[in-house]
């Protein structure tokens, strides 16, 4: 049988203006599974954890937590930028 998940993203998105940082991602991490964010720089994996740790809000997208699931809500700066 396999591990609960312990994490569970689907599409999620962080813009700053017309510029997108995070470009729906999608992944789960199960419970006792070790997970890491491998990519180049300028990749967005800082703006992914700050998305997760609750010090950014996503554009769109959604992360699940064993019974949390936080809904995208627009930023301050997405709802005021000029695209």
């Amino acid at each position: 049988m396999s591990a609960a998940l312990a994490i569970d993203v689907a599409d999620l998105t962080r813009r700053f203006g017309t510029f997108i940082a995070v470009d729906g991602i999608t992944f789960n991490v199960r419970a006792g599974e070790v997970f890491g964010f491998l990519g180049a720089n300028g990749a967005g994996k800082t703006t992914a954890i700050r998305m997760l740790t609750g010090l950014l809000a996503p554009s769109s997208g959604r992360a699940t937590w064993p019974d949390t699931t936080w809904p995208a809500r627009p930023s301050r700066s997405s709802a005021t930028s000029a695209t």
